[in-house]
């Protein structure tokens, strides 16, 4: 099963690439704090919340949306290979997490219905965990090309995106 510590190894490098409170206007997601978009917020508190709402989210309710509505969601406490876990949290957090879900499904060969449960889980922790890494962050870049292909104005965020997924990689790799 899981390590103990890989949802608060994983949150600690979520929060160092996501940063602070940023508000650019080619970003489709709209202002963030933290990574944690005003939708996500509002869908976590059950309210409508300002600019200024999300400038001020108390860490706590940051890692109660990172533990509740990404980790939690994609059982990743039950992710054998560490690294892996860490990165579809990551890649959770960054492009959603039925997207995430339904690509380790298609990797793992299982139906693509976007939910973690234990036959995907069975099927994740049954192959080798560095291969499917692999696989699963090349993944990730053909996905953040594509929207640069599709959408050529996204194309400002593209070397953050393949930066971020670099990261990925664990040291050992």
């Amino acid at each position: 099963m899981g390590v103990p510590m890989g949802f608060e190894n994983a949150l600690k490098k979520v929060l160092s690439v996501e940063g602070g409170f940023v508000d650019i206007p080619e970003d489709k997601g709209g202002p963030t704090n933290y990574g944690i978009t005003m939708q996500t917020f509002e869908v976590h508190m059950g309210k409508y919340v300002t600019k200024e709402d999300l400038k001020n989210i108390p860490m706590n309710i940051v890692e109660n949306i990172y533990r509740n509505l990404y980790w939690d969601r994609m059982r990743l406490d039950f992710v054998e290979y560490e690294p892996l876990a860490e990165a579809m949290f990551d890649q959770g957090v960054n492009r959603g997490v039925g997207q995430v879900s339904r690509e380790i499904q298609r990797l793992v060969n299982v139906k693509d219905d976007g939910v973690v449960g234990s036959i995907t889980l069975g099927a994740i922790n049954s192959m080798v965990g560095r291969n499917l890494l692999i696989s699963f962050i090349k993944k990730a870049q053909l996905y953040y090309a594509r929207i640069v292909q599709n959408e050529p104005n996204q194309g400002i965020f593209l070397v953050g995106w393949l930066k971020r997924t670099h990261k990925l990689f664990p040291e050992d790799l």
